[in-house]
């Protein structure tokens, strides 16, 4: 009798719990969506620069276009609309990671970590958006 069979307490190569945990197609989706406000930081920053290297071309505040502030605030709504996409499409991909963790089964730790880094985000775009529906409403 061979003892070195008998002390071998491995797993067989095909048990399933010596595969690695390999993360779904909606956890790697919600993932791909969490850089969403990193893109949407860039723009509001993009539009934000502009604006004010408008108002430094023109060389004073008080010049008719350059403080004209319907010029001014129309910059600065597109730079908070860039955020504002960016956060809203992160709450999509939150709420796709939180799909794919409680409902699809275990995922591997990396989609459990960047789930909770995403709620973050998440939150604040829930935020602007009771908001802005409170604004609609009143």
């Amino acid at each position: 009798m061979d003892t070195g069979s008998l002390l071998d307490l491995s797993l067989p190569p095909d048990s399933p719990s010596n595969t690695p945990l390999r993360p779904t197609r909606l956890a790697k989706w919600g993932a791909w969506l969490q850089l969403a406000p990193l893109i949407g930081g860039f723009f509001t920053s993009f539009a934000m620069v502009r604006v004010f290297s408008h108002i430094s071309a023109t060389g004073e505040l008080r010049d008719k276009e350059a403080g004209d502030p319907a010029k001014l605030s129309e910059g600065i709504g597109w730079a908070l609309m860039g955020t504002h996409i960016g956060l809203v499409v992160s709450l999509v991909g939150c709420i796709l990671l939180c799909l794919a963790i409680f409902k699809q089964g275990s995922q591997p730790l990396w989609v459990k970590i960047l789930f909770g880094i995403s709620t973050i985000p998440a939150l604040a775009a829930l935020q602007m958006l009771v908001f802005l529906l409170a604004r609609a409403t009143a």
